[in-house]
């Protein structure tokens, strides 16, 4: 029996049986780091997904910036570079599975030990923790503009500023610190153990189970907090409205919609490790099988969710984008009607290029007919005279006019 499931991977043949040997219910196999093609794609579709769609949100907002909207954009330009990481993070771990394919167990604590694999470990963390942080913020603001149209509680540019470098420096010292110490050590001196898609997640030592459920309470708060600010915020909206006794209009409801979906993809990603964790704590046990896809698969969609919310389900962006896809479909049409134009002119110039073609052949054709024609008649003629001849010639033998 052994304390890593790579191990049996590579037992001697003399040893019958191995436990725990990895098979295809759990994340990784003795040859590769993903186990399945489902979790490959998924990976490859997310990372590629949110690096792309932050990038994108990124120059966005940093070009379409003013003085009214500079305390958004500054939170959502953090955001973005928040999710940002997550993407490079999937990256990391695709290539890395296509790099050790086939030969994992072979080289498993070499990847675990390797800075490329702490690095996968910051940025994961360093992700989920900010991205939180982040969108707390977000919602903060939109509360006191929301809850308290008319008062002085405002969050000033200052204040975002300052709270972002701060929130930047925490994180990367909570997050770094064990994972710089984590680097070149065996898995029980390191952050993600013995987990071959570096999870933090070494349950083992007591100081990273500390860690690890600071980690996850600290985010559970925020997004307990974050719930309820949207309650009340769709609260104060509704009632507001019956005071006025005024319907509730288009505009209205997407904005409602809105902060619905924010908040139920909040719940669908953070929810499942959160119900993990709690049956571990109420003593029915750590689903150590689970625990990895979940982080794997429902923690990184949230780094695509995010841009998608802020930036591209904007009406500045649609409209902008709406522009630019008719620009693009009227170049595309007209290109089309031109090379449809051009088609058919060099239709017409071949069609001409043909007829002159045709004319020229039937008129070298009637040339050599009347040629060929004239030819037969003269030797025809010709023939006629010599057969007159021997006819006479014949007549004039028989008639003994010519000596034998």
């Amino acid at each position: 029996h052994s304390s890593r499931d790579y191990l049996c991977c590579l037992a001697p043949s003399p040893i019958v049986t191995c436990q725990p040997l990895p098979d295809q219910f759990t994340l990784s196999t003795c040859d590769d780091i993903l186990s399945h093609n489902v979790l490959r794609i998924f990976i490859w579709i997310i990372g590629i997904l949110s690096t792309v769609c932050n990038i994108l949100s990124i120059i966005w907002h940093a070009k379409n910036t003013t003085k009214e909207t500079r305390i958004v954009t500054v939170l959502l330009i953090n955001l973005s570079v928040g999710d940002l990481i997550m993407g490079l993070y999937l990256i990391i771990i695709t290539f890395a599975n296509i790099y050790y394919a086939g030969t994992l167990a072979e080289y498993l604590e070499i990847w675990l030990r390797s800075p490329i694999c702490s690095i996968a470990t910051l940025f994961i963390s360093t992700s989920g923790l900010m991205s939180t942080i982040i969108l707390f913020f977000i919602t903060l603001d939109r509360f006191l503009h929301l809850v308290f149209p008319f008062s002085d509680y405002r969050l000033s540019y200052a204040t975002i500023v300052t709270a972002m470098v701060i929130s930047w420096i925490l994180c990367l010292g909570y997050v770094g610190l064990p994972v710089i110490f984590s680097i070149n050590q065996p898995s029980q001196l390191r952050l993600h153990g013995s987990n071959s898609v570096c999870l933090p997640g070494n349950l083992v030592n007591t100081y990273f189970l500390i860690w690890l459920i600071s980690y996850c309470l600290s985010t559970f708060l925020i997004w307990i907090t974050i719930a309820i600010l949207y309650t009340i915020i769709l609260y104060t909206l509704k009632t507001a409205r019956k005071e006025a006794n005024r319907k509730t209009s288009k505009a209205d409801k997407i904005i409602q919609y809105k902060m619905i979906t924010i908040v139920f993809t909040d719940l669908i990603c953070w929810m499942p490790l959160y119900i993990v964790l709690l049956r571990y704590f109420f003593g029915y046990g750590l689903d150590t099988h689970s625990l990895p896809f979940i982080a794997i698969l429902s923690l990184p969609l949230n780094s695509c969710i995010n841009p998608i919310l802020y930036t591209i389900y904007t009406q500045k962006f649609l409209n902008i984008a709406s522009t630019v896809l008719q620009k693009f479909r009227c170049c595309v049409v007209c290109g089309l009607k031109k090379n449809q134009s051009e088609v058919h002119q060099s239709h017409q110039r071949l069609s001409g290029i043909m007829s002159a073609d045709f004319s020229q052949t039937m008129s070298d054709i009637k040339y050599l007919k009347n040629s060929v024609t004239s030819q037969v008649i003269a030797h025809m003629q010709t023939l006629s005279h010599d057969l007159s001849s021997l006819y006479k010639i014949s007549q004039m033998t028989n008639l003994g006019c010519l000596a034998p």
